[in-house]
């Protein structure tokens, strides 16, 4: 990390496109952290990703060796906004990429970004697992602020209290932007999951399907800990629109 704390390929960008990037087997660590970049001001990001290789330069598969991988090549947050690809981002778009990953510690959490402030995703991803010690996290985005997420999903377990979701930890509106969301699931579900009104209030709880490795408490829900819109009943795939 540098002395701001920040942990990435790239630091601070502005207004840059970034493209048919690929990084494997990265480790980043700091208050701020994240493969690819840490802070995106406007970018276009497009057909970028950090994943894990499976097999050695021999082509032999890494196998058992896998879980020590995942433990070592993995993304640190302590404190700040840390994802699978971008910590934080605003503004401009990110779309065909994706975090495969691990991610963990402290702050805003996310597969794929830990935070973004009206940004467009679309065609994205987050696979790898999500472990938080505090709010805010989610297996594609752990705070949204406004923006559009669009035919996205996230596989990951996350494991975190607070507002914790297996897509999205907490999606809020950022005027005069607004959240849209359409064509996105989440492969795995929290346990209970939390209706919500358009306020945000927690109305009825509602079961959904297990997921092993996630925490019975907290405000989670299946699509997002805190999202202004009613959740489904269990499902895979999620067909919804949030204007707020």
């Amino acid at each position: 990390a540098d002395e701001q704390g920040y942990a990435a390929l790239f630091g601070t960008l502005n207004q840059t496109s970034l493209s048919n990037v690929r990084l494997t087997d990265c480790a980043a660590d700091g208050t701020n952290a994240a493969t690819l970049a840490v802070s995106i001001d406007e970018c276009t990001v497009t057909n970028c990703g950090a994943y894990l290789n499976t097999k050695n330069a021999q082509d032999v598969p890494y196998n058992e060796a896998m879980s020590d991988r995942r433990a070592q090549y993995c993304v640190t947050g302590r404190g700040g906004a840390s994802g699978g690809l971008i910590a934080m981002a605003t503004g401009g778009s990110i779309t065909s990429s994706f975090g495969a990953v691990d991610v963990s510690g402290t702050g805003s959490i996310g597969g794929l970004a830990g935070q973004i402030n009206g940004t467009a995703l679309s065609q994205c991803y987050g696979s790898g697992n999500i472990t938080s010690e505090d709010s805010n996290n989610g297996g594609l985005i752990g705070q949204m602020n406004g923006g559009t997420v669009s035919d996205c999903y996230a596989s990951g377990n996350v494991t975190a209290p607070g507002y914790s979701g297996g897509l999205i930890g907490q999606a809020r509106p950022r005027l005069p932007l607004f959240l849209r969301l359409l064509s996105c699931r989440a492969e795995r579900l929290p346990q209970t999951g939390i209706r919500a009104d358009r306020r945000g209030r927690c109305v009825q709880r509602c079961p959904v399907l297990p997921v092993k490795g996630v925490l019975p408490t907290g405000q989670r829900g299946d699509f997002s800990g805190q999202l202004s819109i009613f959740h489904a009943e269990p499902f895979h795939l999620c067909l919804a629109v949030l204007r707020l």
